[in-house]
């Protein structure tokens, strides 16, 4: 998987070209059309290999996406047929500087047939704040989140899909995040972690809070690695303005300051809302060297300057 999507390869390049086998040498690459820009006088440089060689024989429509800048030349995407070329030119003609127009851009793209199309939706639903993101009415199939989670190529994007499915009101989509939330946390695999609690407190609320509360908050043996994504998952929702949003950030103070280890993961959302209560404990734990992890230490320090930074500012 890419790190990131072909819109925003597209968006960065200077030209955005349709690639398809060159009648004259079917082993290499030559634009067949351009999306942006073009035409580039730079010929292609990748050959066909065979695997593609046969996906164009067996969709006379399929075409290579490519970009091409001064600094970089070419560079090849994915594959994909007519709907892939219309659904980025686009996409390539939107404003997309928001979080709320990236999620309306490719929101509607989830699930899509073309693979490619999915992949870039996905990848770019990733991208976007979890409070936006919960305002979506995407559904995603559960049997596909499934896979997601199983499949290693999409370990870094299952989380994405593992959301979705939480802004499901179907019972069964429920009962599943129910039970898997519970397993991942109780083996302690945390490789997902984050995004099953996430979404079990979508689903569940404040019953999901008492179960973490009395299940895990409340024991201090538990691992940091858990509980710290349990905090990143408290952290999600802290920005919601009902009842549950009050409770889940009081939870997650509370864990925060028994737990040094984990506020760095809270350190972000706290500074984002104004929260500073928990300036003083962080600037004594960096002191005491309590924190250990150069990128929590980094966060926390951080976290300490942005509060003293916001009392000055308050400061007659």
């Amino acid at each position: 998987m890419p790190d990131d999507s072909l819109a925003d390869s597209a968006a960065a390049a200077e030209a955005v070209a349709l690639l398809r086998p060159d009648p004259r040498d079917p082993f290499r690459f030559a634009p067949v059309g351009f999306l942006k820009g073009g035409p580039v006088a730079d010929a292609v440089p990748f050959l066909v290999s065979r695997a593609r060689a046969a996906e164009f024989a067996a969709d006379p429509a399929a075409a290579v996406v490519a970009t091409w800048s001064p600094s970089g030349g070419w560079a090849v995407h994915d594959i994909g047929g007519t709907a892939l070329a219309a659904t980025l030119s686009d996409i390539l003609s939107r404003d997309l500087t928001s979080p709320e127009a990236r999620r309306d851009a490719f929101g509607r793209l989830v699930g899509h047939a073309e693979p490619a199309i999915a992949r870039m939706a996905m990848i770019e639903l990733a991208s976007i704040p979890y409070a936006v993101l919960r305002t979506t009415d995407v559904r995603i199939d559960r049997a596909e989140v499934a896979r997601m989670v199983a499949d290693p190529l999409w370990t870094e994007w299952a989380p994405i899909a593992i959301l979705l499915l939480g802004l499901s009101d179907d019972p069964a989509d429920r009962a599943f995040i129910h039970r898997a939330a519970r397993l991942a946390a109780e083996n302690g695999r945390t490789t997902h972690l984050a995004a099953w609690i996430t979404a079990l407190l979508e689903t569940e609320g404040e019953g999901a809070l008492d179960w973490l509360s009395d299940t895990w908050l409340s024991d201090p043996s538990h691992p940091d690695e858990v509980l710290r994504q349990i905090g990143l998952a408290l952290a999600s929702h802290a920005g919601r303005t009902d009842a549950t949003g009050a409770a889940i950030r009081a939870a997650a103070g509370r864990l925060a300051a028994a737990r040094p280890p984990v506020a760095a993961a809270l350190a972000g959302t706290m500074a984002e809302r104004g929260d500073w209560s928990l300036a003083a404990d962080a600037e004594r734990w960096l002191a005491e060297g309590r924190i250990t992890s150069p990128a929590d230490s980094f966060l926390l320090t951080h976290y300490v300057l942005a509060a003293e930074a916001a009392r000055t500012e308050t400061q007659p």
